[in-house]
C-alpha cells in the first residue's frame, strides 16, 4: 500500500512541474522588429527614415546654400528589445562627406541596415 501511495505522490508531482512549464522555456516568439524609428541630430534636424526589405536610408535635407553640419550627434530611437552598431551615435560626426552605416538587430537575430546620408536641396 505504502509503494502505490509513493507512486501516486511521485506521478502528481512529475505531472505538476510539467504542466507547471517547469523546464522553464520561454513560450513567447522573440521580437523580430529592427528598426530606427526616429534620428534626430543636435542642430534640431529631424531626419527622414525610409525603409525597403532589409535595408533602410535615412536622409536629412538641408536647404539650398544652408551651411552644411560637418559635426553633429545624433540620437537614435530604436524598436524595442533590438540592438545598434556601431553604438556611438551620440559621438560628434560629419554625415556630409561620407555615408555612414547604422545595423539594427532585432531580439530574434533579424537587421536591416540603414544608410544615413546628408543632402542639400536643389530649391
Amino acid at each position: 500500500m505504502r509503494i502505490k501511495l509513493f507512486l501516486a505522490v511521485l506521478f502528481a508531482v512529475v505531472v505538476g512541474f510539467g504542466a507547471c512549464g517547469g523546464g522553464g522555456g520561454d513560450d513567447e516568439p522573440k521580437s523580430s522588429e529592427c528598426k530606427i524609428t526616429s534620428f534626430t541630430t543636435n542642430d534640431g534636424k529631424v531626419w527622414v527614415i525610409a525603409e525597403s526589405g532589409n535595408t533602410g536610408t535615412v536622409t536629412g535635407t538641408y536647404a539650398k546654400g544652408a551651411t552644411l553640419p560637418t559635426s553633429v550627434s545624433a540620437t537614435i530611437a530604436i524598436s524595442p528589445k533590438a540592438s545598434i552598431v556601431p553604438t556611438d551615435a551620440t559621438s560628434p560626426k560629419d554625415y556630409t562627406t561620407n555615408d555612414k552605416t547604422y545595423t539594427v538587430t532585432a531580439e530574434d537575430g533579424t537587421s536591416r541596415v540603414y544608410t544615413v546620408k546628408v543632402i542639400q536641396s536643389q530649391q
